[in-house]
């Protein structure tokens, strides 16, 4: 027993030693183990990070940083914890650092603590020349053998670090550019775009610019430049009585220009363009110039069926109450049957497609191997009815397309448009035993590239019957694989897939319940005033509301925006300020709602991501300036004055990212 004691006490005797042992020793901790930093070269530093460093054992703790490259410095590096927290400051040298990605390891050492050392982490980046643009579109119009288009500036600027050395290429004849090269340090450089419509005909011209660096990260840019000549204008009602008075008139290259108003019956009403190359537009926008079909069995807004191509354009109108039932049920608002004409600017409304074996597009319809381009267009409140057939015993019809149907040989582009509150509506069985008419895509249905665009409040809803129709796809039904990008498709409403249903290729568009594919998110929009027509994206950062010529300051902030795709043709907003384009209607024009999750501060008035000189001299040429929009004007009250000021002053050379 004493033995066994003895070796007991002799085990006790080891482990109160070696409690006391590890109780006594430092224990080295360090946070954070990776420290990242972006500057820009020839820019600013970077703000300093850092480094806290403590001994979460007992007794003092002498420690050191030491970092194993030339650009990192520790102030200070060295210290004392007796359990205190010590803070290290961590400071990045950029000033003889070009472009590119550089690591560096910090060794903190701690005496007497055996899990010294330890290694923290230091990555940067240092971003080289970036282009920036004033705009990537330009549209120039003359008349043929008249004189020439007024001269546009196009703004080049260097929206990274170091010196834009730029240059830019063309592909047309017809167009001159002055200067074609230069370089920005972050000034704007101004190129005089001039044309010369010299021995050119009636028609449309493209020409594609080339803007390149081959030292910037976003090289090459493109800008494209379209010219419009036409041969001559009529005008309605003041030449001609009617719209199709004036469509008959014209020839090829003319436009007919049509006063506001409210044009009813027949001349005003199932308009065709026999094939004609020419454009048809209001002269102040849908708004104010109206088409109503006055919902008369048979009548549509445009009936396109003679080859129409690109060229034969309707702009302008706010097309409504068109009715097609009975064997051609097809497009209420506008039909294409074999013609790809363009579609721009419209409002699409309160128009019905309905019959009780097949009915199709009640704001548009597309069949028969037509590719129009639908652009800039609110298509809204439309209906596809199956309809009921009347005989005892027969099922319901069913309906494609509430807002737009494309038949599986059409591809219409359908781009920054907004396709809400319309419906497809199964037809009801009738008699005992017969089925309800399924519905497919209360706001798509078919085959199409859809961009830039909002699908929402759309429903599909199946027909009664026994059993009762189903309904597929309240937003998209995807009869042919359409290509969905930069979309957002929300709070649409069907029996199977309320969203997207089907197989498409959607990519950096916002989709309730999700769908897969790159840059998809699945998250709440945060649209302005979606009950009431408003789907602009809510910013907390401040959006421009074009009607009332005002700033306004959300609560919220939408996700989608800058969640646009980097690589699209509006790779960057327009100011207001914005990284990469905004899903939905509204990117990529001036209405974008401003985001600070890519630029970081409204004070970065030249958008190079740093509050410096630049952006003094911008505000400074502002001073007490009462306009809107200013960009200066960082409150967004109205006048640049001394509360803006403090924007500027609180972020004063810190980088804006």
């Amino acid at each position: 027993m004493r033995g066994e004691n003895g070796v007991l006490s002799i085990l006790v005797g080891v482990l109160v030693c070696s409690s006391v042992g590890m109780a006594g020793q430092q224990v080295l901790e360090v946070s954070p183990r990776y420290l990242e930093f972006t500057g820009y070269e020839g820019g600013g530093d970077p703000a300093a990070q850092v480094l806290s460093i403590w001994n979460s054992g007992k007794g003092p703790m002498n420690w050191t940083v030491t970092p194993d490259c030339g650009w990192v410095t520790v102030e200070p590096n060295s210290g004392s914890s007796m359990g205190e927290v010590d803070d290290a400051n961590i400071i990045v040298d950029i000033n003889e650092l070009s472009a590119g990605i550089y690591d560096c390891q910090l060794t903190v050492t701690g005496s007497g603590a055996p899990n010294s050392p330890q290694v923290v982490d230091v990555n940067l980046v240092v971003h080289g020349p970036a282009i920036g643009l004033s705009a990537t579109q330009f549209e120039f119009t003359a008349y043929e053998g008249g004189e020439y288009p007024d001269d546009q500036i196009l703004s080049i600027s260097n929206i990274g670090g170091g010196t834009l050395n730029w240059t830019i290429s063309e592909d047309c004849n017809w167009l001159s550019v002055e200067p074609n090269a230069g370089s920005s340090t972050g000034e704007a450089d101004d190129v005089n775009l001039s044309v010369d419509i010299s021995g050119l005909g009636w028609g449309t011209y493209d020409c594609e610019l080339i803007i390149s660096d081959a030292n910037a990260s976003n090289s090459p840019r493109e800008v494209g430049v379209t010219l419009s000549i036409y041969h001559d204008d009529l005008h309605v009602p003041s030449e001609y009585g009617t719209i199709q008075a004036g469509i008959d008139a014209a020839v090829d290259g003319d436009r007919v220009i049509v006063a506001p108003g409210t044009y009813t019956g027949d001349g005003n009403r199932n308009l065709d363009f026999g094939g004609k190359a020419i454009t048809v537009r209001s002269a102040n926008g849908p708004e104010s110039c109206i088409i109503d079909c006055g919902n008369v069995f048979g009548k549509r807004g445009f009936y396109f069926h003679t080859g129409e191509g690109p060229n034969s354009v309707v702009r302008g109108f706010t097309i409504k109450r068109g009715r097609k039932e009975g064997y051609d049920p097809k497009g209420g608002g506008i039909y294409c049957d074999g013609s790809s004409p363009t579609i721009e600017d419209c409002i699409i409304t309160d128009n019905l497609a309905a019959y009780s074996y097949f009915a199709a597009g009640g704001g548009i319809c597309c069949t028969s191997s037509s590719n129009p381009a639908i652009i800039n267009c609110k298509i809204k409140n439309n209906i596809t009815h199956g309809l009921n057939p009347g005989d005892f015993g027969f099922p319901g019809g069913p309906a494609y397309g509430g807002g737009i149907y494309s038949s599986s040989d059409s591809h219409p582009t359908i781009e920054n448009c907004i396709i809400i509150f319309n419906t497809a509506i199964g037809g009801s069985g009738f008699g005992a035993g017969a089925s309800g008419g399924d519905a497919h895509g209360g706001g798509f249905c078919g085959r199409a590239t859809i961009k830039n665009s909002t699908i929402s409040n759309n429903s599909a809803v199946g027909g009664f019957g026994d059993p009762a129709g189903v309904s597929y796809g309240g937003g998209v039904y995807c009869s042919s694989s359409p290509t969905i990008s930069n979309g957002i498709v929300w709070g649409n409403s069907a029996y199977w897939e309320a969203g997207i249903s089907g197989s498409a290729s959607v990519s950096y568009s916002d989709v309730q319940g999700g769908y897969i594919g790159i840059g998809n998110i699945d998250a709440d929009p945060c649209f302005v005033d979606p009950c009431n027509g408003d789907y602009h994206l809510q910013s907390a950062a401040g959006r421009w509301d074009a009607n009332s010529e005002s700033w306004v300051i959300d609560l919220s902030t939408s996700p989608c925006i800058d969640a646009g795709d980097p690589s699209s043709e509006w790779t960057e907003e327009l100011w207001p300020h914005g990284g990469r384009i905004n899903m939905g209607a509204y990117g990529g024009t001036a209405e974008a709602s401003m985001s600070l999750s890519s630029f970081g501060s409204v004070a970065d008035f030249n958008c190079d991501f740093v509050i410096d000189v630049v952006d003094l001299g911008m505000f400074a040429d502002m001073w007490l300036a009462e306009d809107v929009p200013l960009k200066e004007d960082t409150n967004r009250d109205g006048v640049v004055n001394f509360l803006d000021y403090e924007d500027v002053a609180e972020n004063w050379l810190q980088l804006a990212l």
